[in-house]
């Protein structure tokens, strides 16, 4: 059973990533409206290199509960590749978007990079705000806060 939410969105986000490799990218519609053309994530061998990578980073974060700071690192390593991915689908948005009409699934890697931000963030920002608490403790101002203000 996961423990943690994080674990949670590090699932969302590879079941997005896994319905990429599946999907369409854009279509190109024909006069009558039907589907005359589509270019399917696969068709490129740099956005299918980049799915399985990020799909297996995605995994082995999922896998390894045990080693937190390995887990947040292959979460941050996904999303920072997810971040590439991402780019390259808005370059060939600006490239192509005349002709084809981009679907859904192409801002999906926007939701995993939003869902490893809650994964890996939060264990970062405990960690550091822990490492002030206890930097604060040991060259406390007299009076705390207080006397501060």
């Amino acid at each position: 059973m996961w423990q943690r939410v994080q674990t949670l969105y590090l699932a969302i986000s590879t079941i997005l990533i896994a319905v990429m490799l599946f999907s369409n990218e854009a279509v190109c519609l024909g006069s009558d409206g039907a589907v005359a053309d589509a270019i399917r994530f696969t068709d490129k061998v740099s956005h299918l290199i980049m799915l399985i990578i990020i799909l297996l980073l995605n995994f082995m974060a999922l896998t390894i509960v045990k080693h937190r700071v390995f887990q947040m690192r292959t979460a941050v390593l996904a999303a920072i590749i997810t971040l590439a991915l991402q780019i390259w689908i808005v370059l060939d948005y600006f490239s192509i978007h005349e002709v084809y009409v981009f679907k859904l699934p192409a801002i999906f890697p926007v939701v995993c990079i939003i869902d490893h931000r809650f994964s890996p963030i939060q264990l970062v920002t405990v960690k550091v705000l822990g490492f002030f608490q206890i930097h604060q403790t040991k060259t406390a101002i007299p009076g705390g806060i207080a006397a501060l203000v």
